[in-house]
């Protein structure tokens, strides 16, 4: 997936960089960079069910993981309304990513990193793949 558009979202307690959101088409909803708000002084809490982001220990967002794609969705109402079409847009490279396999704490969880960014091959086809080199 390529970002094609960027926009800023209405969150008043963060930097205008920190509030970069990015565009896909493949997606309805735009991303947050957890790398940018770390930039911005920001601590992020992610659990299993549920995402908390502090800024000078007062919380400024909270949301739910999805159970469908595992991604934690917060709601922001507001949003600036310059945000154009993403299929209008021409492609605009991504600068941060929330997820890295190299960060993965577990081999089951880079496992699973590996499994659900390859569209869930099977395990033999996987083996096969290394094998091969």
């Amino acid at each position: 997936m390529t970002s094609v558009a960027t926009t800023e979202l209405d969150i008043p307690e963060l930097s205008s960089k920190a509030k970069t959101a990015y565009c896909f088409n493949e997606m309805k909803q735009p991303l947050l960079s957890i790398p940018l708000l770390a930039d911005d002084g920001c601590k992020t809490n992610l659990t299993a069910d549920n995402i908390i982001v502090t800024k000078n220990n007062k919380t400024v967002l909270k949301g739910v993981r999805d159970k469908t794609s595992t991604l934690w969705m917060i709601p922001i109402k507001h949003r600036k309304k310059a945000l154009l079409l993403a299929q209008d847009l021409p492609s605009v490279p991504v600068v941060h990513a929330a997820n890295s396999a190299y960060h993965q704490p577990t081999i089951a969880k880079l496992m699973a990193f590996h499994n659900a960014t390859i569209e869930s091959l099977p395990v033999t086809t996987l083996c096969k793949a290394i094998d091969n080199d």
